[in-house]
């Protein structure tokens, strides 16, 4: 038990950390290695863990708590969405005809990226 409270105290702060670095390059590739690469690894880290622990306090039950987990997560990534259009794009600005959204909402991400981090 005490193992995975580090490992998920470990991955938390990795993936805040991985999200602040994320909000602060400019570079591309640097970005999505933060952002997509780190974060994703992080999160993987986490998962396993959780996963135990409700397998232990459950055992007859692994199917079940498989799928509360995973409903769990997906519908994290649901409210994050919707949080994160609510900062960057709070007056649902529409994109151009070139399919651009306009400067203020571009400028509004590494924000939003700080504030989810």
């Amino acid at each position: 038990m005490i193992g995975s409270i580090k490992n998920n105290l470990f991955s938390g702060l990795g993936i805040c950390l991985s999200l602040l670095f994320a909000g602060f390059s400019k570079n591309f590739y640097i970005f999505t290695l933060f952002y997509a690469i780190l974060t994703g690894f992080f999160c993987g880290i986490a998962y396993i863990p959780s996963l135990y622990i409700c397998y232990s306090y459950f055992p007859e039950k692994k199917g079940l708590i498989s799928g509360v987990c995973m409903m769990c997560f997906g519908l994290s990534a649901v409210i994050m969405q919707t949080l994160f259009s609510l900062i960057v794009n709070p007056d649902n600005e529409k994109k151009d005809k070139n399919g651009n959204y306009p400067l203020c909402v571009v400028d509004r991400v590494p924000l939003a990226i700080h504030f989810i981090g």
